[in-house]
Formats: C-alpha cells, sequence, structure tokens
C-alpha cells in the first residue's frame, strides 16, 4: 500500500457539544476541569467504511475491532465557561455522513462521543469523565478551518468528494487520524510517531497553551467538594395547556440566589441534568459546617434496570425509580420549548417541557 499523502482542508460544520471534566491531571492541566468537546463534520474526513448493520452494532457495542469511524482531534484550546471559569476545548471532525443517525438514535450518538473521548485521551494523555452533559449550544467556540494529510487510500477523490472506501484497516496500534505539533521542536521530538500516522493535520488555530509548554500555569484545582444529599424530584402532566407541558420538579434544599445564578441545566429529549454550585451552610449548621455541591442526571435512555439501580442509593429510592420508569414511557422531552422557573421561597426548580 502507498504511503503518500495529500493535504485536505476542513471547514468543520458545528453538529453539537458535550462537556465533561478530567479526572487526572496532564502537563499544567489540574484535575476537575471542564472540558468542552465540539463534535463537527466535514465532507473532506474520510467517510467510515461500508459496512452490516451487524457490524456496525457489534463495534457500538465493543464487540468489532475492525470497523472504524475515521475522526480529526484537534490541540486542546483555552477557553472559559459562562461563569468565567477556565476550561479546555477539543474538535472531534467526523464525515458528514456520520451526522444523520446521531440525530435519531441515541445509542449511536453517544457511541460517536466515546470515540471522540478516546482519541482525546489518547492524543493528550488525559484522562476524561464519562459523565457528560449537552449543553444548548452547537459548539464551543468558532471552528476554525484547518488542514491534514490524507493517505492517498482514504482521501475523497476528486469525482466523488464525499465517496466511501472499503480499504481493510491496519492493526490498531497506530491512530487513525493524528495532529502534528505546531513548532519545530516538537516536530523534531515527535518525527517517527508523525510519519508512522495514517493522517496528520498540518495547519490549525495555534492553541494558547494547553497541551504545550505551557507559558502560565492555569490555577491550581480547588479542593474536591462533599456531595450533598441526591436531589429529590417528581413529574406531573400540567392542567389547562394545549399541549400538557410536562413539569418536572426538583427541590433543592437551602436554595440561594447564589446557587440560582451559577446553577447549570442541560435538556436533551430523553435526559436532563442539572448542576448546582456549592451552598452556604445555613445559619444553624455546626461551625464547621462545608458547603455542598450537587447534580442530578437523569438519563431516560438507560435500561430500566439501570434506572432502578442508579435510583438504589438515593434516600427515596422507591419514588426516585418510580418518577424515572414512568418519565421514561412519556414522550420525548420539548426540548425547542422548555423554560424552567426557579421558586426560591418553595427551594424548587420547575422545568416544563
Amino acid at each position: 500500500m502507498s504511503n503518500s499523502k495529500k493535504p485536505v482542508t476542513l471547514t468543520p460544520r458545528a453538529g453539537f457539544c458535550v462537556k465533561t471534566t478530567t479526572l487526572q491531571p496532564a502537563r499544567a492541566i489540574p484535575v476537575g476541569l471542564k472540558v468542552f468537546v465540539n463534535i463537527a463534520y466535514d465532507d473532506n474526513v474520510p467517510a467510515p467504511p461500508p459496512a452490516s448493520e451487524d457490524t456496525i452494532r457489534r463495534a457500538m457495542n465493543g464487540e468489532e475491532d475492525t470497523w472504524f469511524v475515521p475522526v480529526v482531534v484537534s490541540d486542546g484550546r483555552q477557553d472559559k465557561d459562562k461563569s468565567g471559569k477556565p476550561s479546555l476545548v477539543f474538535d472531534c471532525v467526523f464525515h458528514t455522513s456520520v451526522r444523520p443517525r446521531t440525530l435519531t438514535e441515541p445509542e449511536y450518538k453517544l457511541f460517536i462521543v466515546e470515540l471522540g473521548l478516546q482519541r482525546i485521551e489518547a492524543q493528550s494523555t488525559l484522562v476524561l469523565s464519562r459523565h457528560i452533559a449537552t449543553p444548548n449550544i452547537a459548539s464551543k467556540g468558532k471552528l476554525a478551518p484547518r488542514t491534514v494529510l490524507i493517505p492517498d487510500f482514504l482521501a475523497p477523490s476528486p469525482s466523488s468528494p464525499s465517496s466511501s472506501f472499503t480499504a481493510t484497516p491496519q492493526a490498531k496500534p497506530k491512530p487513525l487520524i493524528q495532529e502534528l505539533p505546531k513548532n519545530e521542536d516538537e516536530i523534531a521530538s515527535s518525527a517517527a510517531a508523525a510519519t508512522d500516522a495514517l493522517i496528520q493535520e498540518l495547519e490549525a488555530p495555534k492553541p494558547k497553551g494547553i497541551l504545550k509548554t505551557p507559558t502560565s500555569a492555569l490555577p491550581a484545582p480547588a479542593p474536591a467538594l462533599p456531595i450533598g444529599p441526591p436531589l429529590s424530584w417528581t413529574w406531573v402532566l400540567s392542567e389547562g395547556t394545549k399541549d400538557r407541558k410536562i413539569e418536572i420538579r426538583i427541590r433543592v434544599p437551602n436554595l440561594t440566589r447564589a446557587q440560582i445564578s451559577q446553577a447549570t441545566l442541560d435538556v436533551e429529549p430523553r435526559r436532563f441534568i442539572l448542576s448546582l454550585p456549592p451552598s452556604a451552610p445555613s445559619t444553624s449548621s455546626s461551625p464547621s459546617a462545608t458547603a455542598l455541591t450537587n447534580t442530578l442526571d437523569v438519563d431516560l435512555t438507560r435500561s430500566d434496570a439501570e434506572l432502578v439501580a442508579l435510583a438504589g442509593s438515593s434516600p427515596s429510592s422507591d419514588s426516585g425509580a418510580t418518577n424515572a420508569l414512568t418519565l421514561k414511557r412519556q414522550r420525548a422531552l420539548d426540548v425547542a420549548g422548555a423554560r424552567a422557573e426557579w421558586r426560591l421561597g418553595e427551594g424548587m426548580l420547575v422545568l416544563f417541557v
């Protein structure tokens, strides 16, 4: 097989964004740093090879190691979350043909996200949490054009820009797509690895020091905050509305205005996630009382057994499991028409979906 490669320019189109956190540090990157992963698409990224549905399903279940989905992963770049705290952003660019199935099949979407996380981990040496959320944004920051080197046998032909291919991949040790370092010292130190990569990125936006020799280290991670008691929630169908909204009521003990201003709420068709910042101890607490942080993540794509098991650690496990199981059997949540209402006096968030 020829080792010749050709440069291809990518202009990624945003698909969706997920966020996670680092579980282990790497260089100047602390544990607990928020990481945004932009899932994007471009016709010039190689398409997945043709395969039967059974082969694809086995790959999704981790039982098949010959079918693959090519992906171009960018360097990490510094950004800030909406509260102004440091964060890290990666772009994972797939072929455009990958997109339609992610819109209709949650399991396939999770498979694509997992592929992106694995490639980021392999490229950056970070360890990322699989506790992910989906912000209501198409991408974190702007997706800039970039140029990659693609082997001739993978590159789309001029007459068929989005054509697929039937080449059988080599053994797994070599990454299918790898971004080249951006300065001469790093190119010299990693020349061997770059030569072996099948697809290499030539030009991309310069990262602001992340994953490179840092000019200034990121702030040291704050000590881990203790987790508060599980948040309780219920749901009902709203009365007196034409479209019968699903009304989800989440109780937040000792709710404060400061928490409301910093809380994040993510809503998907079959999932909702409420993340709360630390709450100050109440005045009736002991002098040594500690602030508590908490997250409620209800993922209705899980099996019934998983939902029951996850609710089992809650003091109100029976009601928690019942709520999840009954809500799972309702229609998908109305993401486009969703609205939320904080009720400070009642210590409650009401979500209308």
